[in-house]
């Protein structure tokens, strides 16, 4: 499916996904699904690690791609991870040609730190490059 284009070989298909974040520890977890107009269209995700470091990501059907969807759910979940969840850095990371991710990165508020080449396997085994997107607490808090 078009969605999974720029996810790793690794990334669980739809299913699996759903059932791995069915149960979540919510002081560590926000999993959450994404509906509109009562249809659930994507789901986005953040993960608290050691440290206070966080990582979000966002899955949305190609249907509702270029409404903004994703730049609002971020920056809902974002606010949440930093205001209840004693989160002091969210980062996410995107394909290097996936613009529109980087696009709602950028306008969700986080900032490009950097890229990896070759960071990861793409669906067909092939070395993808990436780049690495993040906000602090500080930051997010002072705009």
């Amino acid at each position: 499916p078009a969605y999974r284009r720029y996810l790793g070989s690794d990334h669980p298909i739809v299913a699996q996904f759903v059932a791995n974040n069915l149960s979540p520890d919510w002081g560590r977890e926000l999993a959450l699904v994404i509906s509109l107009d009562g249809a659930v269209v994507g789901s986005i995700f953040l993960g608290v690690h050691e440290g206070g470091l966080a990582q979000l990501a966002c899955l949305l059907a190609p249907a509702v791609w270029g409404r903004s969807i994703a730049i609002e759910a971020g920056r809902a979940v974002i606010s949440y991870g930093f205001k209840h969840m004693q989160v002091e850095r969210v980062w996410a990371r995107a394909d290097t040609d996936n613009a529109a991710s980087l696009r709602a990165m950028e306008k969700g508020g986080m900032r490009k730190e950097s890229a990896a080449g070759a960071y990861r396997a793409g669906l067909a085994d092939e070395r993808e490059d990436e780049v690495l997107y993040a906000v602090t607490r500080e930051e997010w808090l002072g705009r």
